[in-house]
């Protein structure tokens, strides 16, 4: 009766143990994540203010009012002399051209951009997002609070309305490229996961094991390791056998290594000699093929690459 006594006490203390590990790591887990999202939080606070004003002061600095009067089919001294000072404010606001400024115009819903140092006076950029839709409904300058991924890529902006008397005639924008932010945030994430599922599993082997040597033959635990190990080893050499990086191209592997390393589209095509329209349509290819986002491209071409230097094209 004493020893039963003595092992039903054992049991109680080693479940409230248990218990207690499995709180603490919980807290912990939860404290991690609190903190990397509030700083991450206060960084994007801090670029969108810093979004904010560079629209407000690149609206103030000049007269813009003749926005609507530019032409659309052609180049023109008003066109040129418009992209002449968006180009000045881009090199004085972001002088490592992480961003731009440029005029927009929302027509039905669509948006038209101006953009410094294009061969063309007014593109076309497809439709205008939620933003810079408030900020002709409002006139006031609007921000968008997070990241926004389009076809144009991955972005950070404000935008200050024009006005002609009360008349909001364009915007101006301000933009910051984030992808390397979005990758970073990825990256940062699944670092984080990675580092905290090994010490939970180690924890939950320990336990697992003193449980077993109390109430099973031990060897029956380690035999079952060995076999899940034996059909993870055979599941990952299948997986290798649908490798997505031999579904691409040599110039599309060249991209890859230079997405890797968080360029933008323009800093790509810049390094293999391309233009920016050609880089994004290798992007689109790459997604076409193996169902890859940027950020799953990175990582892959990561895993894939040794050197960050992109590999020769044939």
């Amino acid at each position: 009766m004493i020893r039963a006594s003595v092992q039903r006490s054992t049991n109680r203390t080693f479940l409230r143990s248990f218990l207690v590990i499995l709180i603490a790591q919980a807290i912990t887990i939860l404290v991690a994540w609190w903190s990397l999202d509030f700083n991450i939080r206060a960084w994007l606070s801090t670029r969108t203010t810093s979004l904010t004003r560079i629209s407000q002061q690149a609206a103030s600095v000049a007269d813009w009012t003749q926005i609507d009067k530019i032409p659309k089919d052609r180049d023109s001294r008003l066109g040129d002399e418009y992209q002449d000072r968006l180009g000045k404010l881009s090199s004085r606001y972001f002088v490592g051209k992480e961003g731009s400024v440029f005029l927009t115009l929302v027509e039905r819903g669509e948006e038209y951009d101006i953009y410094s140092g294009n061969d063309t006076p007014v593109e076309d950029a497809g439709k205008a997002n939620q933003w810079l839709r408030d900020a002709y409904k409002t006139r006031r300058t609007t921000y968008s609070p997070s990241p926004i991924v389009d076809d144009t890529g991955t972005y950070l902006a404000a935008y200050t309305p024009i006005l002609r008397g009360d008349e909001v005639i364009g915007v101006m924008a301000a933009e910051y490229d984030e992808a390397p932010l979005s990758s970073f945030q990825s990256i940062v994430r699944r670092a984080f996961w990675f580092s905290v599922v090994p010490a939970v599993l180690i924890i939950s082997l320990l336990v697992a094991y003193v449980v077993a040597a109390r109430y099973v033959d031990p060897m029956d635990m380690f035999r079952t390791i060995a076999e899940t190990a034996h059909i993870k080893s055979e599941v990952k050499a299948s997986d290798q056998e649908a490798d997505p990086w031999t579904l691409l191209t040599a110039r599309q592997r060249q991209v890859a290594a230079l997405v890797k390393d968080a360029k933008s589209n323009k800093e790509i095509a810049d390094a293999l000699s391309l233009s920016a329209e050609t880089v994004k349509q290798h992007l689109k290819d790459i997604k076409a093929r193996t169902g890859l986002g940027r950020v799953e491209l990175a990582i892959l071409a990561a895993a894939r690459t040794s050197s960050p230097r992109a590999p020769a094209a044939t």
